[in-house]
């Protein structure tokens, strides 16, 4: 049971280690809010907002106005079920899933604390699994040259990476950028590539042919539109997955129904939060679909919780979830061979962050 006896709200600016660029823009740092919430006994959760321009989320403005009126409504209630906070936060922030899957974050890292088992633990035991200790990892690629990526690459293959990600659709330079990166990636390490929705349908069924060559494991999102997406996987020469277009429960049953793509890219950061992700990882099983839990170039708290939900699905390819920040708010996993390493020991808590609420938020530098 759970006892809400505090909330608190943060500001956090975290600079990227390189800018990323994508179909909806370059990233450069990552704003956002990290959310506190103190439980009667006084352990804490952590839960992180940062939404992104672009990417069909909430502003941040209405992010921290939903944030600040869903926090105080849970101050208000006495002692309550993980659930039941869960529906109220579902129910108040409903049209603001980054918000809501902050306030989510940290109601699921508090009820970890209050009952002595690691996130992951909590989050296998819906499905009564055992969740793994060791979660791969995709190296996120952010050179934009073919040279600097190819180095990039083999570093990351060096490293231990089972996959490596490279953003499509930014220009003409696409298949050289491929190319470089393909002559260094042995065929046991996926290469996953992205295109954000960049694609018109027409240009998206050249650009698949010509990606295909480069045995690429799966093209995430290479045009908006769900219905275009189930068009293009009748004759797609390589695996698609769904991202942008995987909003919300809605949007998860239409791809299933239209069978529009062969992986869905989940993150809880977007999303709303571990339940809402979870149960579409067993609805993507379901439609015979492979569920890969993503990132959304997180803090640490955000990576915990990912990771965590990564683990608890006992099974599955690498996450999407490679280190991008030059520094952090507190310990993301260890990384180690291109592998997470989750604790399964009890008492094990997914994050510790070096924060008091009155105190401001340091970024810590990144090794």
């Amino acid at each position: 049971m759970i006892q809400v006896a505090e909330f608190c709200l943060r500001p956090f600016t975290l600079p990227l280690r390189t800018p990323l660029a994508t179909a909806h823009g370059t990233i450069r740092a990552r704003e956002g809010w990290i959310v506190l919430l103190r439980d009667a006994s006084g352990e804490v959760g952590y839960g992180e907002a940062a939404p992104l321009p672009g990417f069909g989320l909430e502003s941040r403005e209405e992010a921290e106005a939903a944030l600040r009126a869903v926090g105080a409504e849970l101050c208000k209630f006495g002692r309550r079920s993980l659930m039941t906070n869960l529906d109220h936060v579902d129910a108040m922030a409903k049209d603001r899933p980054c918000a809501r899957g902050a306030l989510d974050t940290a109601l699921h890292d508090l009820a970890s604390r209050l009952q002595g088992v690691p996130l992951s633990a909590l989050l296998a035991d819906r499905g009564r699994r055992r969740p793994r200790a060791r979660v791969g990892v995709a190296a996120l690629l952010s050179a934009t040259g073919p040279s600097d990526l190819g180095e990039e690459a083999a570093a990351a293959v060096a490293a231990g990476f089972p996959a490596l990600k490279l953003k499509v659709g930014l220009g003409n330079a696409d298949l050289e950028r491929v190319a470089a990166v393909r002559r260094v990636c042995p065929d046991a390490v996926e290469l996953r590539l992205d295109a954000n929705g960049a694609w018109e349908e027409a240009d998206a069924r050249e650009r698949l042919a010509a990606l295909a060559p480069y045995r690429p494991a799966w093209v995430e999102q290479p045009v908006a539109d769900v219905e275009a997406l189930a068009r293009l996987r009748e004759t797609s020469p390589v695996p698609l997955g769904a991202d942008e277009c995987l909003s919300n429960h809605a949007s998860a049953g239409r791809i299933a129904e239209r069978q529009a793509a062969d992986v869905w890219v989940l993150k809880p950061a977007v999303l709303g939060g571990l339940r809402a992700t979870q149960a579409m990882a067993e609805l993507a099983r379901a439609s015979d679909a492979l569920p890969v839990i993503g990132g959304f170039l997180d803090s640490a708290v955000g990576t915990w919780a990912a990771v965590s939900l990564a683990a608890a699905l006992a099974k599955g390819p690498p996450s999407g979830l490679g280190p991008v920040l030059a520094a952090d708010l507190g310990a993301p996993p260890r990384l180690e061979t291109g592998h997470f390493h989750v604790p399964t020991e009890r008492r094990a808590v997914h994050v510790h962050l070096a924060w008091a609420p009155d105190a401001p938020i340091e970024a810590i530098p990144c090794p």
